[in-house]
């Protein structure tokens, strides 16, 4: 998990200034804006091959804690690189997927493990994976954001020191 420490201008003549619970209203706002901003730039990075994981991108969190994630199991693949893997069945005694650079959705399958429509299953008891290069869409977000997640709690921060908050 990456996470970030922010330093922004201002917060101590805003605590000064204010009274506590109007000093932690104004950076909730602010942070809940910066969440959703960075929630936003977390999708843009995200690859689309179902959309399910981009569509997962969520942002939780009240007051001064927020977390920009997922849930989605195969998240963390997609984020961080791969080692070189080997892939094994583990409830059948091999593995099958569509030959040809089809996809099996939609296709069903015909008699004696061939694909309806002229498609072919290939069958492996393993395969070599070469692993993958990570995406980094959450390090990524986050690092090229910290100026625009910066100017977002300043805004916040002077529109309550300019007494508009």
């Amino acid at each position: 998990m990456t996470t970030l420490g922010i330093k922004v201008g201002g917060i101590d003549e805003l605590r000064r200034r204010l009274d506590p619970a109007r000093f932690d209203a104004v950076l909730a706002r602010g942070l809940a804006a910066a969440a959703i901003h960075l929630q936003g730039e977390v999708k843009e990075r995200t690859p689309t091959r179902t959309g399910q994981l981009r569509a997962s991108i969520t942002k939780k969190g009240s007051g001064l804690r927020y977390e920009v994630g997922t849930r989605v199991k195969y998240a963390r693949y997609v984020e961080e690189d791969t080692r070189p893997h080997e892939i094994l069945p583990r409830t059948k005694q091999a593995l099958a997927w569509p030959g040809g650079g089809g996809s099996a959705a939609g296709l069903g399958r015909g008699p004696q493990g061939t694909l309806k429509k002229g498609g072919f299953l290939i069958v492996r008891k393993r395969v070599h994976h070469p692993g993958t290069k990570g995406v980094h869409m959450f390090e990524h977000g986050l690092r090229e954001n910290v100026d625009a997640i910066k100017r977002i709690i300043s805004a916040q921060i002077e529109r309550a020191l300019g007494g508009k908050a």
